[in-house]
């Protein structure tokens, strides 16, 4: 058996990262890339793809590429609490929960939803973190909803705000006046599914969305209203199998 040969040597994290620094700017500007990646996404969906992975046991209805860009933003930040609204069947909670857990933080999620199913509270219920996860069955845009994440909020100095409901445009952007100015400074929102703005009108016929215009949408006239938010390109432009491209934003007032 032959010896391992090293070409270079290995560089240092430090390093590691300033290598990639060119990288990442030319796929950002690497339209070709985006566009097949858009469309291995398009014909994936055919087999619903998005809803093949599990998290402790239960659907996370995320794909891949951005639940490990959202452990990179808790690892980084470390929220004292995590606001799911959407929640679905639950294993975006417990993905939220563990990842806290794993960043040295002690467990605070919030699940926000018009309909709470039996297996979604089943699923929590059963799970380690079921003291740690509050589930909220209201609307997103509720009092009831605002004031408890409100109530929720007034002691804590960092904050992930995840928006995965209704993806249409206006209901979005009504999420996002409503909750990003309650957010502590330099908290980050995640707007899941920008990508139905790059599909084709009429991906989603029996949908709010159906016209094409999304959560990009929403963000674009959310940025034209609100100061203080950036849109974290520079750090997360280069998701390719994604749904949360161009959907990363954080307060910085």
């Amino acid at each position: 058996m032959g010896e391992n040969v090293w070409h270079e040597e290995v560089p240092n994290d430090e390093k590691f990262r300033l290598d990639l620094i060119p990288f990442r700017a030319e796929m950002l500007q690497d339209n070709s890339l985006r566009s097949q990646s858009l469309d291995l996404l398009l014909a994936a969906r055919r087999y619903k793809y998005a809803y093949h992975l599990r998290w402790m046991g239960v659907p996370v209805i995320r794909l891949a590429e951005d639940l490990v860009r959202q452990q990179e933003i808790m690892y980084s930040i470390k929220p004292d609490i995590v606001i799911e609204v959407g929640v679905a069947r639950g294993g975006g909670l417990l993905f939220a929960a563990s990842i806290q857990e794993i960043s040295g933080v002690i467990p605070n999620v919030i699940g926000i939803d018009n309909r709470i199913y039996p297996h979604t509270r089943s699923a929590i219920e059963d799970s380690r973190f079921h003291d740690q996860i509050a589930l909220i069955e209201a609307d997103s845009d509720s009092s009831k909803a605002i004031e408890y994440v409100r109530n929720a909020l007034a002691n804590c100095e960092s904050a992930l705000l995840i928006l995965d409901s209704d993806h249409s445009s206006s209901h979005v952007l009504n999420e996002l006046r409503s909750y990003f100015p309650i957010l502590p400074k330099g908290s980050v929102v995640i707007v899941c599914d920008t990508i139905i703005d790059e599909f084709p009108v009429g991906t989603f016929p029996d949908r709010t969305w159906a016209d094409g215009k999304g959560p990009g949408d929403a963000i674009n006239r959310f940025m034209e209203e609100f100061k203080g938010v950036t849109l974290e390109n520079e750090l997360f432009g280069d998701l390719l199998l994604s749904e949360i491209r161009g959907g990363i934003l954080r307060k910085s007032y």
